[in-house]
């Protein structure tokens, strides 16, 4: 059954900065039209806004279309109404997040302007009571050579961040099943009578047989998760696409040198980073060693650090002038990711700084050691509810939309072919009887 809600729209918004008015929409379909990315398959934003419109719910929650959107703005500058359908579909996202999440975490940091303040400074005190129960603060002796693992032992670094990663991937993962519940309820309907169809004639013609397996089979899906995870995370394929809109052609350059290099830089960054810890952590007997700062795992962190902050400082530099509509509408947990990121980057450069410069005080690298240590655990608490989770949810959401694509196609190809080989075998079979 249907269910109306009629408050839908008022209920998005509060997931937004900006006043957005959808209800002005009178269905021209200007924004799809001028979508680069939209199609016949994909109408999108026009079909989010008028499910919004009449609240259907389910609709938007069902959808896998929301996440194709790079907010590229396009629509929301053409729009004749000033409706603003950029930003309806990024609180869209946002509010779906919160119902897919299975704590309710995620509703209050992305409504409430404070309450990713308060999770912070509740994950800030949890990290300072942990140093001062099981850290060894006495062990702290100026000079020389820096022992960071003195004072809080390494292995009760990695066994409460392991502890912190198993429940929050926990709950990544309860909330990424509820998506994939609600979009298997909006499937095309094309696509399950595609199946229907298959599965009754599937035993008596074995070339159908076989692609209905292939279709369900884990090969389409993997092969489309390797797609996602290299073009739409690593490449940033949709974006580009974006860029290049062929009536903006003055466009190009100034989205490819912001956003795009900024999301690159903060990607490859964040990235380089966790694998240069996570090697540190299994490559380093000792936790103390001394490593050259010429070591490759090193320059690997280094770099990566630096890739970091580029791409934070050019996302702060954008949304303080406001340079964009993107750039313009920024919450609370936007500022909050961003200043996370940039603490990471920044202490893990201090550290090194004062690891090796034998004139700087070697106290310093102590307190920069326990900043950077909060700052990732705030990372780690705000990753399945605030800035970040859109990451896991856009990935898997473009990863369903690829799957069902391909299993489309594949299912649209063995249809044809069933009903070409039966369109062959009556012909056949008239010449046989005429004879």
């Amino acid at each position: 059954m249907t269910i109306i809600d009629p408050d839908l729209i008022d209920e998005i918004k509060n997931y937004s900065t900006s006043d957005f008015n959808v209800s002005a929409c009178f269905n021209c379909g200007n924004c799809t039209a001028i979508c680069p990315l939209s199609d016949d398959a994909d109408p999108f934003p026009r079909n989010l806004i008028r499910y919004a419109s009449v609240g259907l719910k389910e609709k938007i929650l069902g959808s896998d279309q929301m996440w194709l959107c790079s907010y590229c703005n396009d629509c929301s500058d053409t729009c004749p109404r000033d409706a603003e359908p950029g930003e309806f579909v990024m609180a869209s996202r946002r509010w779906a997040m919160g119902q897919y999440e299975v704590t309710g975490l995620s509703r209050i940091i992305n409504q409430n302007r404070f309450g990713g303040f308060f999770l912070m400074g509740f994950v800030a005190l949890f990290a300072i009571v942990l140093f001062n129960l099981l850290g060894n603060p006495e062990k702290i002796v100026e000079g020389r050579p820096v022992r960071l693992f003195d004072v809080v032992s390494k292995e009760i670094v990695e066994i409460v961040g392991i502890a912190i990663a198993g429940v929050l991937f926990l709950i990544i993962g309860l909330s990424i099943l509820n998506m994939y519940r609600q979009i298997s309820k909006e499937y095309d309907s094309n696509l399950r009578n595609g199946v229907k169809t298959a599965f009754k004639t599937r035993r008596n013609d074995l070339k159908l047989n076989t692609a209905y397996h292939l279709l369900f089979s884990p090969f389409i899906m993997t092969k489309q998760a390797f797609i996602v995870i290299f073009k739409e995370v690593f490449l940033q394929y949709r974006q580009l696409e974006c860029a290049l809109p062929p009536h903006r052609p003055e466009f190009k350059s100034q989205f490819i040198r912001n956003r795009w290099l900024m999301h690159l830089f903060i990607l490859w960054g964040f990235f380089g980073l966790g694998i240069a810890t996570t090697l540190n952590m299994f490559l380093k007997p000792d936790a103390n060693q001394l490593v050259e700062i010429t070591h490759p795992i090193r320059l690997l962190g280094i770099f990566s650090g630096i890739s970091l902050m580029i791409g934070v400082v050019m996302a702060v530099r954008s949304r303080v002038q406001k340079n964009s509509r993107y750039a313009s509408h920024s919450l609370t947990c936007d500022w909050l990711f961003l200043t996370n990121l940039f603490l990471v980057g920044l202490t893990g450069f201090l550290i090194t700084l004062t690891y090796y410069l034998t004139s700087i005080p070697s106290i310093w690298s102590y307190w920069f050691f326990v900043i950077h240590v909060i700052t990732i655990m705030e990372l780690m608490i705000l990753a399945p509810f605030g800035k970040f989770a859109h990451v896991w949810y856009r990935a898997f959401g473009l990863w369903i939309h690829y799957g069902l694509q391909a299993r489309k196609n594949k299912l649209d190809i063995a249809l044809k072919r069933e009903k070409a080989r039966k369109k062959k075998a009556r012909a056949a079979a008239k010449v046989a009887k005429a004879t």
